[in-house]
């Protein structure tokens, strides 16, 4: 208990925060007379007459820190002394409370970057306690907000509160956010209080709202997230729901909020890193600021991504964060340079590096089934993919590859039924032309000309340099029939990336290689140039 009120920005927790956290396995009543009993104990035990240090309220439950040496906050002076196996709250476990047990795993995990951070710079003073909305060491922390109903029936209220309640169990798979509990954020709903006071008090820099509508016969719900210190909506969703909502319906519904709810933090914490960028800056911020630099496509940038990872792994060698993304740096980076086998064989070692350092991360099986993809491993990747969508079945980009899997051993239509659930699940825009060129190939090797067309079109619009849907789109042309169209639309490829060479071709990992020679043949025919070597 004294860990829970000492980590917290103010030195106070509610009351339902604790129960939640230390006996949440137990009825509320019991969990009440629990709590009830064990602060009777420590405010024998750590109050002196005229300094309590301990208080307790109606609500909630007060450290006063201002009377406390809290060492976690003087990090930068202790560093030194601290072994580098030094851990949070050492000894102490709650094997029954899951909740606690979440929570500790994260703030372990969290201090232990603080550590290295610490020690690989000199000693500046007492460090600053971190900003309300900053987390613990710049990790953004998310609250879901109890869903309103705004319906005429009051008993859908239980609706509204259970949609809210699954999303917060949804959005706990998201390794990389912490979530605040649900006892905690239940606690606080717009009616009576702003967002501002709302994220200062839970600690929350980003809050989820949702309120439930009906539509004739039907429900409609919207889902919004903003940012707590301002109100700023940074993204906003509406669907409808059936009158009765089955399971199949809730899953659907769910990993669509959290897919998308993960694209839009994702989006804001990388244009925040950039935005603010530190002269000593903590783990997670070089790790934001290296993606941010990674989605620019360019080769300074790329430079720039790898330089901040590498940095942000040398701080801390042993967070998972750092280790995943930096195998998902190299992963698009060797995607890019069209790696050869021993790279990629590099890439699956550290695939399985950062899922070693959480095996609970499906990003890290993911990775690991890409890198077996490019090897031709098709069995391992379809296993090693699917892994990572059972941990997190939101996880969008897992959901193209498994696509990816389908078409290049000669399924695509399985392929777009996977590729068009990444679609739905958003992987964010800068994702949107690779997404949109696969399901293009798809089609085309289906024989379906205008769909593929159409997609390629779209993929284009978004990079007009993407051979991959050029190539999609003039074969789909040829399919029609329509020769000197494809002859314009390779013009095009060209003209967009003079660098095209059919050997990029040859890198895709097809199981069968009839497809892609077919393809070479075809624009061999259109322009003789692509397979007369240059004088």
């Amino acid at each position: 208990m004294l860990g829970l009120l000492a980590t917290s920005r103010d030195g106070a927790r509610s009351r339902t925060f604790l129960q939640d956290m230390l006996w949440g396995s137990r009825s509320p009543e019991q969990a009440q007379a629990s709590l009830r009993r064990e602060l009777s104990n420590l405010r024998q035990w750590v109050n002196k007459p005229g300094a309590d240090l301990v208080l307790t309220q109606h609500s909630r439950v007060s450290l006063a820190l201002d009377a406390l040496d809290i060492d976690i906050l003087n990090l930068d002076q202790l560093a030194a002394s601290l072994p580098k196996d030094a851990a949070f709250l050492e000894g102490v476990d709650l094997h029954a409370e899951d909740a606690f047990e979440d929570w500790l795993r994260d703030q372990r995990a969290q201090y232990r970057e603080a550590i290295a951070n610490a020690k690989s710079s000199p000693p500046r003073g007492v460090a600053e306690a971190p900003r309300s909305d900053e987390g613990f060491f710049g990790r953004p922390f998310l609250a879901v907000l109890p869903f309103a109903n705004l319906t005429d029936n009051p008993s859908n209220t239980y609706l509204a509160e259970g949609l809210a309640e699954e999303l917060i169990e949804h959005l706990s798979r998201l390794r990389w956010i912490p979530i605040i509990s649900r006892a905690a954020s239940f606690a606080y709903s717009t009616n009576n209080s702003t967002l501002a006071e709302i994220g200062e008090a839970l600690g929350a820099r980003y809050v989820v709202e949702g309120r439930l509508r009906s539509q004739g016969a039907s429900l409609n719900l919207t889902t919004s997230i903003s940012e707590a210190v301002n109100g700023q909506a940074i993204w906003t969703w509406r669907t409808d729901l059936p009158a009765e909502l089955s399971s199949e319906d809730l899953e659907r519904v769910l990993t669509a909020i959290v897919g998308a709810l993960s694209s839009s933090v994702d989006d804001a914490e990388m244009t925040r890193a950039v935005a603010r960028p530190e002269s000593n800056p903590q783990v997670t911020n070089l790790i934001w600021r290296a993606r941010w630099h990674h989605n620019r496509y360019t080769p300074e940038d790329g430079e720039i991504a790898g330089r901040l990872l590498n940095e942000a792994l040398a701080l801390a060698p042993n967070s998972p964060e750092a280790i995943l993304q930096l195998a998902f740096f190299r992963q698009r980076q060797l995607w890019l340079a069209r790696a050869d086998r021993t790279e990629v064989i590099e890439l699956r070692r550290l695939a399985q590096r950062a899922i070693s350092a959480d095996y609970l991360d499906g990003r890290g099986y993911m990775i690991a089934g890409i890198a077996e993809l490019w090897l031709k491993h098709t069995s391992a990747a379809v296993g090693l993919l699917k892994q990572a969508i059972s941990l997190n079945p939101s996880l969008a980009y897992a959901y193209s590859q498994l696509g990816a899997a389908y078409y290049l051993s000669g399924d695509p239509e399985q392929a777009v039924g996977m590729l068009s659930e990444a679609l739905r699940l958003n992987m964010g825009e800068e994702y949107s032309y690779y997404l949109l060129g696969e399901l293009a190939m798809c089609h085309a090797m289906l024989g379906s000309w205008d769909a593929a067309i159409d997609l390629a079109e779209k993929s284009l619009l978004r990079r007009p340099a993407y051979w991959y849907a050029h190539i999609s789109k003039v074969r789909a042309l040829i399919g029609r029939g329509e020769r000197e169209s494809a002859a314009i639309a390779l013009a095009a490829l060209k003209e967009s990336n003079p660098r095209f060479k059919l050997k990029h071709l040859d890198w895709v990992p097809f199981v069968d290689q009839s497809w892609p020679d077919q393809l070479k043949l075809i624009l061999g025919e259109i322009d003789v140039t692509l397979v007369t070597p240059s004088p």
